[in-house]
């Protein structure tokens, strides 16, 4: 849920994201909605080209998972790394 000036700094500000993500690096505020409406993760899925039931999407907050999964997708409350291992590994994603 970030917006404009953000994205205008992403890469001063977390230099270490656009190695791992590329282009692929997202603002709520360019669909015109944010977490937890489920219409921010439909809209991102069908950017992506990837169908919402593929997408696995894990956030700490429990309402932003639980409106992932409303919108179709894998949707995960992060608490700690072994229970995300556990849930990618239940999505089908082990050895992630």
């Amino acid at each position: 849920n970030n917006g404009p000036l953000l994205e205008a700094t992403i890469d001063d500000a977390f230099p270490a994201l656009r190695p791992l993500f590329g282009e692929r690096i997202f603002f709520s505020w360019s669909f015109g909605t944010a977490k937890p409406d489920p219409a921010v993760f439909t809209a991102l899925c069908a950017r992506l080209g990837t169908a919402p039931a593929a997408t696995f999407f894990t956030d700490d907050k429990a309402e932003n998972a639980a409106a992932a999964a409303r919108a179709g997708l894998v949707g995960h409350t992060f608490t700690n790394a072994a229970g995300l291992r556990a849930a990618l590994a239940d999505a089908g994603l082990p050895g992630v």
